[in-house]
């Protein structure tokens, strides 16, 4: 089960995100010596992404009270265990180990899991007919390949359904077809009639193996949670942040604190369940407006013998699009349990929230016995989830809509006056609708309230902004303690910094700026070293930017190619290219000594696939470039 095994982004960056997973949830430093000065936190929610932040928090000396509406924690990682068997009505894999946060959080938790081989499958057409392999592999090569071209159609106004309709009239009505675009993109993203046609692609993917948990995904918030001032059914109504402190009202009583940070899901804030005074601000309430919220229904059934076929996933091919058509075998790692998972998505995931036990048990069998025979038996058991309606999630998991530009991602996650500040999935511009991205963004969270309470400086604003070939660094202070100047440092990484100038303080309530006219080409990490008169050093937050390849001097062409890859350079000679694959592993690595302007790299031996070209001159330009390889 890999909803981003073909999910791509731009990919500046990825190598370095694969090879230091790191800096994922460690990239705030601090100097040894400096504690945060005593802070509360009020954090609202207790899934994966408030409790993450919680235990970070408490950890550094923070005084953190957790309110949660619901009567139990882990908001979407929820385990049903009533059959005997771990169903997991939310989160159920690893998507990718390696690097993933997950899998070390997984460890620590006790969790177990097992590897889900996508390659162990059967696929049936309507009257039972099996699929051949060659059939099944092809279509799904070909589907692969529209997914690299068909955002070249796509707009900010249309949909992926409208674009590939379009495109792809014939796809559009076969069965196989429908099949992928509902389990690879209506399952990851949301219904295609409202995902974009420009950014359904993007995200970014750990490597490795994909696993399923076989104990309980809860098990992982019960282990963030210990030790931590957990406060159960309780709703959050309100949160001024007028005054100094933020008042949240939860259940007719208010509680005060120095930082708020909202962790509820997105369909929550679509569904104006919080009021907040003053009201958010415009941009962030555009992103919530714009960004799309899905909803994946699961079902789980059991019966007393297997009749079906021993393999991970059993494929269905029914007229209509996201009804029952993928089943997984849970006897492959539960081998004394007869059960199979199933799920509904979009729409007529909707759907199933408005119908019985009976109707939908009936819908799945009708499926079941097409494929095995009509005399299979009729479940003894089944749980159901019902994500959409559900007042605490009012949905799954954000993804790419209509109108979804990726800033919108980033507004979600941005602090409000340096006191109310927000984490969740839909927060991550890279791993949104994950639970890896939920975590990262509690620790980025936690992160960002540990720099405020530890620098002598209260910074207001600290932001980035690219230029042609120029970055403006921009920052205000509220207050200063003894700051003698500041330092600020570049790196190209995020984990390496080196300074690139200095700025004397100016006192409380300061602006300041600084131009570094000599930024990396692709993503550029910024913080400030400030630098204390007592000799004393902290660190601010990091921010990136990134400045747009199209500046370098550097192309690389084409982008879709069988044998070689042809990197030019006008001014500069090319040093250095690399061609990495998806997971960030350096397939080739070719130096050069100053002499060419241009160098062409043969790829004919590589497989079919997208890869990844990184390519520096001797000017100190970088490119870095997404290719096909047909």
């Amino acid at each position: 089960m890999k909803r981003r095994e073909f999910i791509n982004k731009t990919f500046i960056g990825l190598p370095m995100l694969m090879s230091n997973p790191s800096l994922l949830w460690g990239t705030q430093k601090t100097n040894a010596m400096m504690r945060p000065t005593p802070r509360s936190v009020i954090v609202i929610g207790a899934g994966i992404s408030g409790l993450a932040a919680a235990k970070k928090l408490q950890e550094n000396g923070f005084t953190v009270t957790v309110l949660e509406a619901q009567d139990r924690i882990g908001g979407r990682l929820r385990t049903n265990r009533t059959l005997g068997v771990a169903f997991d009505e939310g989160a159920s894999w690893i998507h990718g180990v390696t690097g993933n946060p997950i899998t070390t959080l997984a460890q620590q938790a006790g969790m177990t899991t097992f590897f889900t081989d996508s390659s162990s499958r059967k696929a049936y057409d309507i009257g039972g007919a099996l699929i051949n392999e060659t059939t099944l592999d092809s279509t799904e090569t070909a589907y692969n390949n529209m997914l690299t071209t068909l955002r070249n159609s796509g707009s900010l106004t249309q949909s992926f359904e409208t674009v590939f309709n379009n495109l792809y009239p014939t796809e559009a009505t076969n069965r196989l077809w429908k099949f992928f675009l509902s389990t690879f993109m209506t399952f990851d993203r949301g219904d295609l009639n409202n995902t974009s046609s420009l950014y359904y692609n993007e995200g970014l993917k750990f490597g490795g193996e994909e696993r399923i948990s076989t104990n309980g995904y809860d098990t992982i918030p019960t282990y963030l949670a210990t030790g931590l001032n957990i406060q159960l059914n309780q709703r959050v109504s309100s949160i001024n942040y007028t005054n100094s402190t933020v008042a949240v009202t939860h259940n007719g009583t208010t509680s005060q604190a120095d930082y708020v940070l909202v962790t509820v899901p997105l369909g929550v804030l679509k569904n104006n369940a919080i009021a907040f005074t003053p009201a958010l601000p415009t941009t962030k309430q555009t992103a919530i407006q714009k960004v799309g919220m899905n909803c994946v229904n699961k079902f789980l059934l059991t019966w007393n013998t297997a009749f079906w076929d021993n393999e991970q996933y059993i494929i269905y091919t029914p007229e209509t699009r996201d009804k029952f058509n993928y089943f997984v075998n849970v006897k492959r790692f539960h081998p004394s349990v007869n059960a199979l998972m199933t799920f509904a998505y979009a729409d007529y995931g909707r759907q199933t929230e408005t119908m019985t036990d009976a109707q939908v048990i009936a819908d799945i069998m009708a499926h079941l016995r097409d494929i095995y025979g009509n005399s299979i038996p009729e479940p003894t058991n089944m749980l159901r989830t019902r994500w959409h309606t559900n007042e605490n999630t009012y949905g799954s998991y954000a993804y790419t809509a209509i109108e979804t530009q990726m800033q919108h991602f980033e507004d979600l996650a941005t602090t409000i006056n340096n006191k109310v500040f927000f984490a969740g999935e839909h927060t991550h511009i890279d791993y949104f609708s994950t639970a890896h991205g939920a975590y990262l963004s509690g620790i980025r969270e936690a992160d960002k309230m540990i720099a405020l309470a530890t620098l002598p400086v209260e910074l207001a604003t600290f932001e980035a902004y690219a230029k042609e070939n120029e970055v403006t660094l921009k920052w205000t202070t509220e207050a200063e303690r003894n700051t003698k100047y500041f330092t600020i440092q570049q790196s190209r990484d995020g984990q390496t910094f080196i300074d690139i100038g200095n700025v004397n303080a100016k006192g409380a309530n300061a602006v300041y700026d600084f131009v570094d006219k000599k930024p990396f080409l692709g993503i550029n990490y910024y913080r400030l070293k400030v630098n204390d008169i007592d000799e004393e050093v902290s660190y601010s937050k990091i921010i990136s930017v990134v400045v747009d390849a199209s500046f370098a001097d550097i192309k690389i062409f084409p982008t879709i190619i069988s044998d070689n890859l042809n990197i030019a350079t006008q001014n500069g000679k090319i040093t250095d290219v690399q061609v990495l694959n998806m997971a960030g592993q350096t397939l080739l690595h070719q130096k050069y000594n100053n002499e060419n302007y241009n160098a062409i790299i043969s790829i004919a031996h590589l497989p079919t696939g997208i890869y990844i070209v990184k390519a520096a001159n001797n000017r100190g330009e970088m490119r870095t470039s997404k290719i096909f390889k047909n």
